[in-house]
């Protein structure tokens, strides 16, 4: 993908960063087991990234595709 769309990932991620945390935590208890799950779940957003559409919030967006993963 373009530098700009990596460069509005990131900017997204640093914004919603708190509720990929506070679902990898209710889904992993084990610090290693977290971060496995808190990487899939970037993953899979990184994946899913191109096929928003802005119906939906971008929060449920995340939530969404996180929640699946994990």
């Amino acid at each position: 993908m373009p530098d700009a769309v990596e460069a509005d990932f990131q900017k997204i991620l640093d914004e919603y960063h708190p509720i990929l945390y506070k679902i990898g935590r209710a889904y992993a208890r084990e610090e290693v087991d977290f971060q496995d799950l808190y990487q899939e779940m970037l993953i899979q957003l990184w994946q899913a990234f191109p096929r928003f559409r802005a119906e939906a919030k971008l929060s449920t967006f995340i939530y969404r595709v996180a929640l699946n993963t994990a």
